[in-house]
């Protein structure tokens, strides 16, 4: 076991250096630094149930192929995408819908907001504001991005989950509670 400080924050190590755990300001950080299939199908099947396998894999190869690029962002799949993008138009840029592809994802991403996606990998907004109440799940310490997924998922009135991928290289999925 090895222990990594930082500024404000340490992170633990296992034996075969896989990180078990951080906190940051004093705080634990439930987050992982790699997106496993297994963890993100487990949300997508639970809030998807109707979907195929081959539907849940698609996503995953995306948002794989996205970690590698970005510097941050927020991916929102919904049942309700069209209807969200609609209503959050003056938040962002509503889209005619298209299927996405891994550069489509990584250009519209690097754009400040939150890509909106159905669960059949159809891009219907990106660069959108999320609205949301505030919560007692929220955590100061994590930003923007993640405050911001928990608000809008916490206040959701269909079934979506946000992947966000953080500067830092954590991964959170947070899901509604439908």
């Amino acid at each position: 076991q090895r222990i990594i400080f930082s500024k404000n924050s340490w992170s633990l190590y296992d034996s075969d250096k896989s990180k078990v755990l951080t906190v940051k300001d004093c705080l634990p950080i439930n987050s992982v630094t790699e997106l496993s299939f297994a963890y993100f199908n487990n949300s997508f099947s639970r809030l998807f149930p109707d979907l195929d396998i081959d539907k849940s894999r698609r996503i995953f190869t995306l948002l794989e192929d996205l970690l590698s690029y970005t510097n941050g962002a927020n991916i929102l799949i919904s049942k309700a995408a069209k209807q969200e993008s609609a209503r959050l138009t003056k938040q962002g840029m509503a889209v005619t819908p298209f299927l996405l592809t891994e550069k489509w994802l990584r250009n519209i991403s690097s754009i400040d907001g939150t890509v909106i996606i159905d669960a059949n990998g159809y891009c219907h907004a990106f660069g959108v504001i999320l609205d949301g109440l505030s919560n007692s799940l929220g955590l100061a310490s994590r930003g923007g991005r993640y405050n911001s997924a928990v608000m809008y998922c916490g206040t959701a009135k269909h079934s979506c989950m946000i992947i966000v991928l953080s500067q830092d290289g954590s991964v959170d999925i947070i899901a509604s509670k439908n």
